[in-house]
């Protein structure tokens, strides 16, 4: 994978401490972030089932769907390894409904 499409997400979690737009407290991103979460939720079924967040960065919306849903496991994978270290740090991970790995997806 090119590490230019990953690299600004690195130097986000050394600059910020985390991505600038989960990490701001401004209420117009607490409200877009609450309002992305509850979309997730409100669509996706995901009660009993194991659910692969791509993409998942620091972690943010992935502990949310483990805190508000009844998913079995959630597993959260992104190739920017420090911002999977911060979601490690920072959300846990208890290898059986939460876990964070490196990695990408790809067609």
């Amino acid at each position: 994978m090119r590490r230019d499409v990953f690299e600004p997400f690195e130097r986000d979690v050394e600059l910020v401490g985390g991505y600038q737009y989960t990490q701001s407290t401004k209420k117009s991103s607490v409200m877009s972030n609450r309002r992305f979460s509850d979309l997730i939720i409100e669509l996706a079924e995901l009660d009993g089932k194991r659910v692969v967040d791509v993409g998942c960065g620091d972690g943010t919306y992935t502990r949310v769907m483990r805190d508000e849903t009844r998913a079995s496991q959630i597993v959260g994978i992104d190739p920017a390894a420090k911002a999977i270290e911060l979601a490690r740090q920072r959300h846990g991970g208890d290898g059986e409904r939460l876990e964070f790995r490196v990695g990408f997806a790809s067609t």
